[in-house]
């Protein structure tokens, strides 16, 4: 017993050192000052790229190989404990950067946007192995850590990159090799990262175990299939994304394998596990309008979102072309969109609305106001109108993201959160694939030119918003007919009504991306955490990536992922 309370206080002690370290990773590969100019870079005769070849043959092949690696990444993350997909996360940036520097034409730069893509979809292992590194009575401190560390440091990068071109007059040449040394020390670093001896869902030990161990004692051989909570779940950023969400369900298997033994049986064991809490979240979203108007807007506005953050310096060159022009705000504007978006996602916490009454009406008119900043920035000729509506469009995002994030996971077990925020990251990747390749390919029926491509996005956000409203309308005349009206604003109101998770939790990609594209909730918690600013970044305008993710794909690093602009989800 004294043992036991010894190890106890050591753990409680020491949690914040490897949190400390993975937080430090997160900043540091976060510091990459060239992703806000990477366009200007393309365009310049240094690359001497046009719009159209970036826009229509380069910029695809990010989506592209974004979805083809995602779904192996998130298998294996897991099962490898997380560590090797962290050091492919920055041997592929590092690959990024020498073929930027060291290549020349199309082929080159499209080699450059799978490397991205890698990146990107590697970077689900972050949040998860804090989660793996730190005992469960810390997950709320560290989820604030892990949505710090790459905030700070997407923010950090953005200013530095802002100062490097305004102020210190160096070119974008110059600013790429200043990126390559952060993201080759960003690699060195995590070769040292700390190691999990188990990961959250296939080497965690079975329920009541740990505490066992902890004693000195072995595992009792529990299967874990009793439908207790889970310890910690998989979501752990918002650049949501994929397929990880599945991974959660494999906790109850995990005793399941040690019988059954050999590829076979944990294979079986793993699939039966998986379809059977499929099922449970399809009937719960089901069961609930609400939940299902929230999971639809996971899957259609993140689809649009991204996007948006992929091509927007594209459109930023067209309002006023950077060749030669040394007053490009491209990453002032970024560093204050994450800012923004970060108090967003705080000030959630502090509204005070029955979202299950007025939950799709804001969901409407948010969208409907997103489309109408989608447009001015289409049609304005003024560079300073164009980054102020893109500063609100992300700042508005990640409001609804983390209303989302929380309405979602507040209303599911755990379980069945991780699998509905991986499956709607999933389907939403999916969709952006099929707008990627019918609006932007080139080899696609319409291969837009840029304008003409946010005039199609601004269209989608019009025809989510008129859904979304015509579906709170629907709502609001059944509730007066069956009496249940109530005011939005009420000093009565049910603690389930209220944002009062810490809203600087978690993505997602974003998502890195990145998320990111990535700050995204976290169903590890019993109440779901904000979302990731960060959006996955494209190599032409990393959204940040939100993140970090966990095995479980939510959400796109959320902070959002890429480089080109914000991320990814990842958070991104």
């Amino acid at each position: 017993m004294a043992r036991s309370e010894s190890v106890g206080a050591m753990a409680s002690s020491t949690w914040w050192c490897p949190a400390l370290i993975v937080c430090t990773y997160g900043f540091v590969s976060q510091l990459r000052p060239a992703e806000s100019f990477l366009m200007p870079f393309l365009l310049s005769p240094d690359k001497n790229l046009t719009r159209e070849q970036i826009a229509n043959e380069v910029m695809p092949v990010l989506v592209y190989s974004y979805m083809a690696v995602l779904v192996p990444v998130f298998l294996l993350s897991d099962l490898l404990r997380y560590k090797p997909m962290l050091v492919l996360q920055s041997a592929s940036l590092v690959a990024v950067w020498l073929l930027l520097l060291f290549t020349q034409g199309i082929l080159g730069i499209q080699f450059v946007e799978f490397f991205y893509g890698v990146s990107m979809a590697a970077r689900v292992a972050f949040s998860p192995i804090l989660f793996a590194l730190v005992e469960t009575g810390h997950v709320q401190r560290v989820t604030s850590v892990s949505r710090a560390g790459p905030s700070s440091g997407l923010f950090s990068s953005s200013v530095l990159g802002q100062l490097c071109v305004t102020v210190w007059g160096v070119s974008y040449g110059t600013l790429n090799r200043v990126s390559l040394g952060f993201v080759s020390v960003s690699f060195l670093f995590s070769l040292f990262l700390p190691w999990p001896r188990r990961s959250l869902f296939f080497h965690r030990p079975p329920p009541g175990a740990a505490a066992v161990a902890a004693a000195g004692d072995g595992g009792d051989g529990d299967d874990g299939d009793d439908g207790r909570r889970p310890e910690r779940g998989p979501l752990a950023n918002g650049d949501a994304e994929p397929a990880g969400g599945g991974g959660s369900a494999a906790v109850s298997a995990e005793g399941r394998v040690g019988r059954a033994g050999g590829r076979r049986g944990r294979g079986r064991a793993a699939a039966a596990t998986y379809l059977k809490w499929l099922r449970r979240a399809g009937r719960a979203v089901a069961s609930s309008p609400s939940l299902c108007s929230w999971c639809a807007w996971w899957v259609f506005g993140m689809t649009g979102y991204y996007m948006v953050i992929y091509y927007v310096q594209l459109l930023w060159d067209e309002v006023e072309p950077s060749r030669d022009n040394p007053r490009v705000y491209n990453g002032a504007t970024e560093a204050a969109s994450t800012l923004l978006s970060a108090l967003a996602s705080l000030a959630v916490g502090f509204l005070r609305v029955r979202w299950a009454v007025w939950g799709e009406l804001l969901l409407g008119v948010v969208v409907a106001l997103e489309a109408a900043l989608l447009y001015a920035m289409n049609v304005t000729r003024s560079i300073w109108l164009c980054y102020a509506a893109y500063v609100l469009f992300r700042t508005v995002h990640q409001l609804l993201l983390t209303v989302a994030t929380f309405q979602i996971g507040k209303e599911l077990t755990r379980e069945c959160s991780a699998l509905v925020f991986g499956v709607s990251t999933f389907l939403a990747t999916v969709l952006q694939t099929i707008m990627t390749l019918v609006v932007c390919d080139k080899l696609g029926p319409l291969s837009l030119s840029v304008h003409d491509q946010f005039y199609v996005y601004c269209g989608y956000f019009v025809v989510l918003a008129v859904a979304f409203l015509c579906r709170a309308a629907f709502t609001f005349v059944r509730r007066r007919r069956s009496g249940k009206g109530a005011d939005p604003f009420t000093s009565d109101l049910v603690a389930s009504d209220l944002v009062t998770s810490d809203p600087v939790s978690p993505d997602p990609v974003s998502p890195d991306p990145i998320n990111p594209d990535i700050i995204t909730s976290d169903p590890i918690t019993p109440k779901p955490i904000a979302s990731d600013p960060i959006a996955p970044k494209p190599i032409a305008s990393d959204p940040v990536t939100s993140d970090p993710v966990t095995s479980d794909p939510v959400a796109p690093d959320p902070v959002t992922p890429y480089p080109t602009t914000t991320v990814d989800p990842a958070t991104s």
